[in-house]
């Protein structure tokens, strides 16, 4: 549901229209925005509002054959429900491809998902007074006049449902997309930012991870077990601590000192010397530097780098843990900093990772015997010769499985220790944990049909499946009804013109074939084919030959029966013989499609229109919410409903529009960072209540505290 934003004049006065008709009726269609739209069925262009909506229903309806129409509905209303039922479902079974619309009934799909009570109903009257219900209000005249106690409840409602259900829509869609270009993990990856794939045993790995320090550079996850880089680590750290003096030692050949910056005199006279054994300090190399250089440094250098920690004395290893802050007592020799057995003595037998970046999967980096898994030996070659063989697979396999956690080269070791111990599994839940896709097909398909089609009617019409607000509560806006009603009277003053229509309206008299079906239903309803004779008496009806319906009947069902049949083929007929016929049939459908839509979807949202509540507090929050609906500018979205249902006779309902296009402005010029003065202070006054004292003072403390 929307929140409410920065209350400004506009707000201020839209609310006082809502809750106080201070300035006229906010919500009553005797005027509308004047907004000119094409619409794509019709190609005609009008306005679109809920005054558009009204004022066609009442210039289509006052037509000659409209007109006649609804006094004949008005007699059939005199009628058992029995019969009055046998009206409203005439077109059962019929389909679309009838003039249903030439008797003001549902047809087809429509129909069917109306589930209409039993008596007498319409869609033209029917629309209407759900229309009005909607707004909050009721039916005044040839108008509606609406609520904002109510119709604040009615939108929100309808917001929050479409806006739920379009997530989920939206995700069922997007699931497609879900890992398609790569491996599924599977779900315990996912949900654990894959820390599943290093190991399932992730409280103990946090434990291991947070005796690390600084040991391992995740932002170098690649450079993971190179000495190079744990020296560089210590750099970073502070200092080389005692392996300085080591570096000194170590072997080089003089043709690539000058690229680690040893002194060019020294190295063009070792070279010409054909001087062998040479060191890094005799060719005065900055020693910093080759810590700098780190996982760059060529392997043979770094293997020495290794057998100088290996080699360091155990008061030397406690200083280089100190210098990283590792205080894993697993550690007791060098080279155990660049061992995943001794960086993560307690889990490491756990640790796996993926084995090819096929779909293999995930395998154990160690055997059940603690040897490094020979699957994985293709991954030591870059640090061959850095470490002996068995270590460089080991942290090769270990890197690559790291480098599946998106964003590791951000954390640390203390960060992800803390997380890891924390983070839970799909562990008991098997269903869930051995899906083999991210989403199952069935979900997918369940979202992604569940509001496709009810039936027969589509209940979202949005772009991909997903809901506007006005399939719910558009109709009163003028959504698939101000149009269809434009385009009908055109065409209904065609076929009248034409004397098409005289087969429903023409009056020559009860006993006449050329007598119109309407005429007819209102003579047979006025008794004119109904005898009484005999004594006792026997009534029958009797409806001469060549009128609709024509036969001798012993009752009135059987009678009006015949008659209903006659206009079933009347409705076919009609429609087949007249083109204008059927664009006004295409046109209805879609008013009864919508008016079915909002029925259902209603339905699903267990929206009651008969029970909501008039509040003052609906009024105010639709008032204060209008700045949060007016960046809803999708098509059928809210801020063009609400546009379309404001009278902009009344102040009230300007306010509401103009706060919605100020709401819209804010948004823009904050984006600008410009300052505006149209928001208005709401903050109440301070008004300090008296509030008990639950604090002690020293003699009170004093008296209470034991003290022997």
């Amino acid at each position: 549901m929307a929140c409410g934003g920065a209350i400004t004049a506009t707000v201020l006065t839209a609310g006082a229209g809502m809750v106080g008709d201070v300035g006229g009726e906010v919500l009553k269609s005797t005027s509308g925005i004047t907004n000119s739209i094409k619409d794509a069925a019709t190609g005609l262009t009008g306005n679109v509002s809920m005054a558009s909506f009204t004022s066609g229903q009442s210039a289509f309806q006052s037509l000659a054959a409209p007109s006649a129409l609804t006094n004949t509905l008005s007699k059939v209303a005199t009628l058992s429900p029995g019969l009055q039922s046998s009206f409203t479902n005439m077109a059962s079974g019929l389909g679309d491809n009838v003039f249903s619309g030439g008797f003001d009934v549902f047809s087809g799909d429509a129909l069917s998902a109306m589930s209409l009570p039993a008596g007498l109903s319409n869609v033209l009257p029917t629309g209407l007074a759900e229309a009005a219900k909607v707004m909050g209000g009721a039916v005044s005249g040839v108008d509606i006049a609406g609520s904002a106690k109510k119709f604040g409840s009615i939108l929100g409602s309808a917001d929050g449902f479409v806006g739920s259900a379009n997530a989920m829509i939206s995700a069922a869609t997007n699931a497609a997309g879900s890992f398609a270009g790569g491996t599924f993990p599977g779900m315990d990856s996912v949900m654990s930012g894959n820390l599943t794939g290093i190991t399932n045993a992730l409280p103990d790995f946090g434990v291991d991870l947070g005796s690390l320090g600084q040991t391992i550079d995740f932002g170098s996850i690649g450079d993971l077990g190179s000495p190079g880089q744990l020296l560089k680590n210590m750099d970073i750290a502070g200092n080389l601590g005692p392996m300085y003096d080591k570096l000194a030692d170590i072997s080089i050949d003089p043709r690539i000192a000058s690229s680690l910056g040893g002194g060019l005199s020294t190295i063009t006279n070792a070279v010409n010397a054909g001087t062998g054994g040479l060191t890094l300090g005799s060719l005065g190399v900055d020693l910093n530097k080759i810590a700098e250089i780190g996982p760059a440094l060529p392997n043979n250098i770094q293997g020495q780098i290794y057998n100088a920690f290996d080699g360091l004395s155990l008061a030397e290893v406690g200083d280089v843990k100190g210098i990283l802050g590792n205080t894993q007592a697993a550690i007791t020799k060098g080279g155990d900093l660049m061992n995943p057995q001794k960086l993560f003595p307690t889990s490491f037998s756990t640790l796996t990772a993926p084995l090819r970046t096929a779909s293999v999967g995930d395998r154990a980096i160690y055997t059940s015997n603690g040897s490094v898994n020979a699957e994985f030996n293709d991954l030591g070659t870059d640090l061959a010769g850095a470490l002996p063989d068995d270590l460089a697979v080991a942290n090769g396999a270990l890197s690559r499985s790291f480098g599946q956690i998106k964003g590791v080269d951000d954390t640390t070791a203390t960060l992800l220790s803390t997380a890891s111990q924390t983070a839970e599994t799909f562990k008991d839940l098997n269903l869930i944990q051995n899906q083999t896709t991210y989403v199952e097909p069935a979900v997918v398909t369940f979202w992604t049909t569940q509001y496709k089609t009810q039936n027969g009617i589509t209940l979202a019409t949005g772009p991909n499946g997903t809901f506007t607000i006005s399939d719910a509560i558009g109709y009163a806006a003028g959504y698939n009804s101000a149009a269809p009603l434009q385009q009908n009277k055109i065409e209904m003053e065609k076929l009248i013109a034409s004397g098409a229509m005289n087969v429903f309206t023409q009056d020559s008299g009860s006993t006449s074939p050329s007598t119109g079906i309407y005429i007819v239903m209102d003579y047979f309803i006025d008794g004119a084919y109904t005898v009484t004779v005999g004594a006792p008496p026997v009534t029958t009806y009797v409806i001469p030959a060549g009128v609709y319906g024509a036969g001798t009947y012993a009752t009135q069902t059987l009678a009006w029966n015949a008659i209903i049949a006659a206009a079933k083929t009347l409705m076919q007929n009609f429609y087949t013989a007249n083109p204008g016929a059927q664009i006004i049939q295409t046109n209805f459908k879609r008013m009864q499609d919508q008016q079915a839509r909002e029925k259902l979807i209603r339905i699903k949202m267990d929206l009651d229109l008969d029970v909501v509540q008039s509040q003052d507090n609906n009024a105010i929050q639709l008032a204060s919410n209008l700045p949060s609906y007016a960046l809803d500018t999708t098509a059928g979205g809210t801020s063009e409903l609400l546009e379309r249902v404001m009278n902009f006779s009344s102040t009230g309902g300007q306010a509401a529009v103009g706060a919605m296009r100020e709401a819209r402005n804010l948004d823009k010029l904050a984006t600008a960072n410009i300052q505006v003065d149209a928001p208005i202070p709401s903050t109440p006054p301070a008004n300090p209540g008296q509030i008990a004292s639950s604090t002690y003072t020293v003699t009170q403390a004093d008296a209470i505290i034991v003290r022997s």
